[in-house]
């Protein structure tokens, strides 16, 4: 697999981690995707001997704090951010990863899982409406009340440890 491949198959995880820490989905959604492109940008900068999961929590986590720290009234969720807490994010990720991916499997009664394990493999919603022979907005829409029944149920999308 290329990097680019093994960097985009951690996207959904990468979402998960970042939306810990980033209430807002847009911009969620916004620093997965700089933090991506920091990583492909900066392959040279990878160590293949490492796992790749970890750097790219660094990478999202770097741009999380440059963020808040721009914004001046978020000096009280800076100071909320613990440092330890960033130590055990392949763990972490994986972890929550797992129960989502659980969870998903449990309650699937719209076809969730197929659209789910495109969009691990990096599928764009539109490229996911083509393979399953749906229309986009049937695909929106589903993946619009995947993420509402997750958040209602993981609440903050803490882990469950």
């Amino acid at each position: 697999m290329s990097f680019e491949m093994d960097v985009w198959g951690h996207r959904a995880c990468l979402s998960l981690y970042v939306r810990r820490y980033v209430p807002n989905y847009a911009d969620a959604e916004d620093t997965v995707q700089l933090t991506i492109l920091k990583a492909l940008n900066r392959r040279h900068l990878y160590d293949p001997e490492r796992p790749l999961l970890p750097w790219l929590c660094i990478i999202a986590r770097n741009h999380i704090l440059d963020m808040y720290r721009k914004d001046r009234t978020a000096r009280g969720f800076i100071a909320q951010l613990n440092t330890e807490d960033w130590q055990p994010a392949q763990q972490n990720v994986a972890v929550l990863f797992d129960q989502v991916m659980h969870y998903i499997e449990q309650n699937d009664r719209t076809g969730c899982m197929q659209i789910v394990r495109l969009m691990e493999k990096g599928f764009s919603q539109s490229e996911i409406a083509a393979e399953l022979s749906l229309s986009l907005g049937t695909v929106k829409t589903r993946v619009r009340m995947l993420r509402a029944k997750l958040l209602q149920h993981f609440g903050a999308l803490e882990p469950h440890i």
